[in-house]
């Protein structure tokens, strides 16, 4: 004890001296309590400093006072350094992880752009009255080509969202009949390049309205459906709905069971066709196409809405992937008409209203499309290559633009930049607050929050439909109005 007390110096993990009148074997020799554990660095005679745990013991006379204490101290140096070692490892990995979710960003950015052209362009085509059957079919094949793409796009997109845990999942009404009918349309050229059968058995619970994501529903089943296709040669592929009551009132669970009778899964590969990038066998990649991530997704995604996918296999017989959700039931009967009403889509030729927007984009194809889009929806378009240039425009011509459709990654000065000084420019001068709507080809988790926190109104991410671009400016039309 007069050594320890008297030769060695005490340190705290953070650094800091600690005096002997505040140490461990102080307040034992004090109080009488055990201290057990206590780390602490050691600081001997030589200079060296050693991480330990102290355990003190005091020892007591027959009259229970304490008369002197029994220490034992742990070198811990090995475990310190394996426990930086490990702090080491989790700093490269976090690292790791940002820089693939920076990759991820800047991919999904670089791809979605061009994107945004080919399948603009292509429904532009499309729209040509009088074309011949033959270049019909070219279209045809162009869009359907630039739409698988696009899903291997979004598919890799959501591995980084699930595995960082951003999936946002929204809870508004719709019918299993809307969502089952958008799946049929989306699979249906498959099943006819296939020559199989697809068909739905119409149920009670297909008509019933419930409260939850039809977009995330129909991605999972979108999925189920495409890969029973891709997988059945003969016979066809059914689809059918079933529900339970929970215990908790205004809930149930949705059954949605694809069956079909193709080749079949072996026993022992049932828990591994849902794991990213495998196949139940890896000579079916080369035979039937498929990175291996649709059921890995589809799997991650239900369990996010709160259920589950079974399946029942027989080799060479067919399988049945079953989805199992639990759903609330609108409180509200005119909630789901409401809805219905606000999401019905018109053609693209369908005037809202005429005016002039203001397009700040520096991607020629794509001004190119957003241009042919917005004055098939009856608006006239100025067009500006980047932020700068906007912000001139805005001060020469502000009150013939009734909107602005902003790119955010451009040269000299990018979107964001430009939004902020034009909300800006508004405060100080007093002027009307400009719509702004971020079209952007950024997708990821936090790039619509950048872009609302930076000042805009709405958000459309890259390739976009008409009806998205006729929704945001009707949205605005009805907020000036209000």
């Amino acid at each position: 004890t007069e050594k320890y007390c008297g030769s060695l110096k005490l340190w705290l993990p953070d650094g800091s001296l600690l005096p002997h009148a505040e140490g461990p074997l102080t307040e034992v020799l004090r109080t009488g309590n055990p201290a057990h554990n206590v780390e602490v660095i050691i600081e001997r005679p030589d200079g060296l400093r050693v991480p330990v745990l102290i355990n003190i013991a005091a020892l007591k006379n027959t009259e229970g006072e304490v008369t002197g204490s029994i220490t034992s101290m742990t070198d811990i140096r090995e475990r310190k350094l394996s426990e930086e070692a490990i702090q080491q490892e989790k700093r490269k990995a976090e690292a790791a992880n940002l820089a693939k979710s920076e990759f991820l960003a800047n991919m999904s950015h670089e791809i979605r752009t061009p994107m945004n052209a080919v399948l603009g362009l292509a429904h532009i085509l499309s729209l040509t009255a009088d074309m011949p059957k033959k270049q019909q079919e070219v279209i045809s094949t162009l869009q359907l080509s630039a739409q698988s793409l696009l899903g291997l796009i979004n598919d890799l997109l959501d591995i980084a969202k699930i595995e960082t845990n951003s999936v946002d999942i929204e809870h508004i009404p719709f019918t299993m009949s809307e969502v089952i009918n958008e799946v049929f349309s989306i699979i249906s050229h498959s099943v006819r390049e296939q020559g199989i059968t697809l068909a739905h058995i119409a149920t009670p619970a297909d008509s019933q309205q419930f409260l939850g994501d039809p977009h995330r529903i129909r991605q999972v089943l979108v999925n189920l459906v495409s890969n029973a296709v891709k997988f059945t040669q003969h016979g066809g592929v059914t689809l059918s709905t079933t529900i339970t009551p929970l215990d908790a009132p205004g809930r149930c669970y949705v059954h949605i069971a694809v069956a079909d009778t193709g080749i079949g899964i072996a026993p022992g590969k049932l828990e591994q066709i849902f794991e990213k990038f495998t196949q139940a066998d890896s000579s079916i990649t080369r035979k039937y196409g498929g990175t291996g991530l649709g059921l890995a997704i589809s799997k991650n995604l239900a369990e996010i809405m709160g259920g589950s996918i079974t399946i029942k296999s027989d080799l060479d017989k067919g399988s049945e992937f079953t989805l199992h959700l639990p759903l609330e039931l609108p409180d509200a009967a005119g909630a789901y008409a409401a809805a219905a009403k606000d999401n019905q889509q018109e053609t693209p030729d369908h005037k809202i209203m005429h005016g002039r927007v203001l397009l700040v984009e520096d991607y020629q194809p794509n001004v190119m499309v957003a241009t042919y889009m917005l004055e098939s929806l009856g608006y006239n378009c100025d067009v500006a290559s980047n932020g700068k240039e906007a912000l001139v425009g805005l001060r020469a011509n502000r009150g013939k633009y009734v909107a602005v459709l902003m790119d955010v990654q451009m040269p000299v000065m990018d979107g964001l930049e430009a939004t902020r000084l034009i909300r800006e420019e508004e405060k100080q001068k007093g002027l009307t607050r400009m719509h702004i709507i971020a079209m952007t080809a950024y997708a990821l988790q936090g790039d619509r929050e950048r872009c609302m926190s930076a000042g805009m109104d709405d958000y459309i991410s890259k390739p976009f439909q008409p009806i998205q671009l006729r929704t945001a400016l009707d949205q605005l039309k009805t907020a000036s109005a209000g």
